[in-house]
């Protein structure tokens, strides 16, 4: 989930998990008031 307005087709942002990961994000599968819930991919 990102706050509303992130999502850019194929987008690469970088996110925290045990260490830094880069992923693309794919399309919106819900968007709310104030957030949009994304599906992405691993970029290697």
């Amino acid at each position: 989930m990102l706050p509303l307005g992130w999502f850019k087709p194929k987008r690469v942002v970088e996110v925290f998990v045990e260490s830094p990961v880069k992923i693309r994000l794919t399309e919106i599968l819900e968007r709310g008031s104030d957030y949009e819930r994304l599906a992405h991919k691993m970029v290697a």
